[in-house]
This record gives structure tokens, C-alpha cells and sequence, in this order.
């Protein structure tokens, strides 16, 4: 039956002037794609955009610094604030969650995120009571869906956050060990 419903379809897409087998357009206006990210219970969510053109310029504008040059001896400072680009990342790309608080009688419930992701909103409110390392997951996760934050990273950064990981590695067998030994 659905071979008859595609050749009926194809007949008519012939009759209409249209090869079937020709690929369609694509749009590529109005990209908005969005990702979810899980927290460590796998029930409570923060969802992401991919930024556009727009978003990137935003984010670009907000987080570039000035040089300053001292004529007299050369010297060039840049004052950079990893917590200032990092909460601006956040406030650019988060555009939804589902958080819950838990209350004084024991209960759950949940936070409104509220219309962005600034230092006045639930999130940026929660952002800077929370664990670090859980906004250190979500950040990684925002810049691997934006390629092109992760093609801006210099060697320099890319072999520190080697050797971070090589003493986290150290660090993890050695705690690992421990319990072998005591088990």
C-alpha cells in the first residue's frame, strides 16, 4: 500500500514539474538549535542554545578586551576575568531549565527560570550558589556545540587543561588505589 502511495506521489510531483528526485532547499534562516543538559540526577535539565551569527557577535562584543600599551616601557596589559566571560557565555546561550528547590516541609518545587540567564534571574541567582564543577559540565557542553568557541582556544589553553587533567588522573588512581588496598 505505501509503495502505492509514494508512486501516486511521485506521479504527481512529475505532473506538477517537480523531479522526486531532486533535493529540496534548505532554509538557513532563523537557526535556532537547542541542546539539554542533565545534572547529575538525570531528572532536572538546563536547555541551550547553538549561537547564531548574532548571539556570537553579542557574546564576541561583551567579552573582548582592550590592550593597554605604556608608551615608555612597552609594556601591554589586558585585563582578562575568566567568572565575567564565562557568566557572560551563560546569560547568552541558557534559555531554559527545569530546576526544583526543595522546600521546608521536605517538598519539591519548581524554580520559574525567568526571561534570561542574568545575575538577576533564578538561573543567575542559582549559578552563583552552585557547585562549580556542575557549571563546569554545562559550559563544556555549550562550547562543544559551538565549534567555533573551541577553534578560538590557544595551544597554551588546550595543553593547561592537559596537565589539569593529567593531576586529576593521578589523583583519581591514587584514590582508587586506596580502596583497593583497603577493601
Amino acid at each position: 500500500m505505501e509503495t502505492d502511495v509514494l508512486t501516486d506521489t511521485e506521479k504527481n510531483m512529475r505532473a506538477a514539474g517537480v523531479n522526486p528526485d531532486e533535493p529540496g532547499y534548505e532554509d538557513y534562516y532563523g537557526f535556532d538549535e537547542r541542546e539539554t543538559w542533565y545534572l547529575p540526577d538525570g531528572k532536572q535539565w538546563i536547555e541551550f542554545k547553538k549561537m547564531n551569527e548574532g548571539d556570537r557577535r553579542r557574546y564576541q562584543a561583551k567579552t573582548t578586551k582592550d590592550i593597554r600599551l605604556a608608551k615608555t616601557s612597552g609594556d601591554a596589559t589586558i585585563r582578562v576575568d575568566p567568572g565575567e566571560e564565562r557568566a557572560i557565555l551563560f546569560e547568552t546561550t541558557v534559555v531554559g531549565w527545569h530546576v526544583v528547590r526543595k522546600q521546608p516541609d521536605g517538598t519539591f518545587r519548581e524554580v520559574p527560570f525567568g526571561p534570561n540567564a542574568s545575575s538577576g534571574s533564578e538561573f543567575g541567582k542559582w549559578a552563583i550558589t552552585v557547585n562549580p564543577t556542575l557549571l563546569d559540565g554545562l559550559e563544556k557542553a555549550i562550547r562543544k556545540a559551538n565549534v567555533w568557541m573551541l577553534n578560538e582556544q590557544t595551544v597554551q589553553a588546550i595543553k593547561d587543561q592537559m596537565t589539569e587533567l593529567g593531576e586529576l588522573l593521578k589523583e583519581a588512581e591514587k584514590r582508587e588505589e586506596g580502596k583497593g588496598a583497603s577493601a
